[in-house]
């Protein structure tokens, strides 16, 4: 698992250095609009993402929120999304916020999610699930005041099989059965991360 890791980060780095090289010599602008601050507009912008995507600075709740309780389904081999928190939105928004009551991203088998930036917030059914051979790695990324009412893992909840990295992201006032924050039943890394008042029945953290 390690090595598949250390594998994936490469990727992604490699990824990263030959995005920043095709647009320091174009004209467009570095982010990537998230159109009406919407969930559509939000997955419109990851479906032509090619596995990695640098979002403006966005903020969907309420009627912007998606229909779907299973959010954005994770189906491509890797996706990385990341806020480029150095832009501003027009109106004066500087983070990417997802504040709505369904899961906010599904992890399915056999893909790779890593957010970088990212605050997932308000939701009542996990922010994020992790099926059985998913990946989850959170870089930078803010957890606050999610549930799963009767369930697991009020911010993350992963299954059995999954593999997921925590890594400096903040969990905060998030509720659960079991597992207030991350309920998890995989291998799991965690590093510089803070989890904050926190609620469950038995938590792991």
């Amino acid at each position: 698992e390690r090595t598949k890791q250390r594998q994936r980060m490469t990727l992604f780095s490699l990824k990263l250095a030959f995005f920043l090289i095709m647009m320091s010599s174009a004209t467009a602008q570095l982010c990537e609009t998230v159109v009406g601050n919407s969930w559509r507009g939000l997955g419109d912008a990851l479906d032509r993402s090619y596995g990695f995507a640098i979002l403006c600075p966005f903020h969907i709740s309420g009627n912007g929120c998606p229909q779907d309780e299973k959010g954005y389904k994770v189906k491509e081999a890797e996706l990385y999304v990341m806020c480029d928190s150095i832009s501003q939105s027009l109106d004066g928004e500087s983070v990417c916020l997802i504040d709505c009551p369904s899961t906010h991203f599904t992890v399915m088998p056999g893909t790779s999610l890593t957010l970088d930036g990212i605050t997932l917030k308000g939701s009542k059914k996990s922010a994020i699930q992790v099926k059985p051979q998913g990946f989850l790695t959170s870089y930078n990324s803010v957890f606050a005041h999610n549930r799963r009412d009767g369930g697991n893992g009020g911010a993350i909840d992963a299954a059995e099989g999954s593999d997921i990295s925590l890594m400096y992201s903040l969990f905060e006032n998030n509720q659960a059965l079991n597992g207030g924050a991350v309920y998890h039943l995989g291998a799991a890394v965690v590093r510089g991360s803070s989890f904050i008042e926190n609620h469950a029945t038995v938590s792991l953290y």
